[in-house]
């Protein structure tokens, strides 16, 4: 789709945000996995 410098601008500072979010994301769900996995351990002791 072909817009005007302004609005693509701004499109790729949404895809820029989504980006920042979702590797948030990815981290947060890498830490609770990790430590759902220190309880399975932590339990079986």
């Amino acid at each position: 789709s072909s817009s005007s410098g302004a609005t693509s601008r701004e499109d790729k500072s949404e895809m820029e945000d989504k980006l920042l979010v979702e590797a948030q994301v990815a981290v947060l769900a890498g830490l609770v996995a990790v430590a759902a996995v220190q309880v399975k351990m932590y339990r079986k002791y």
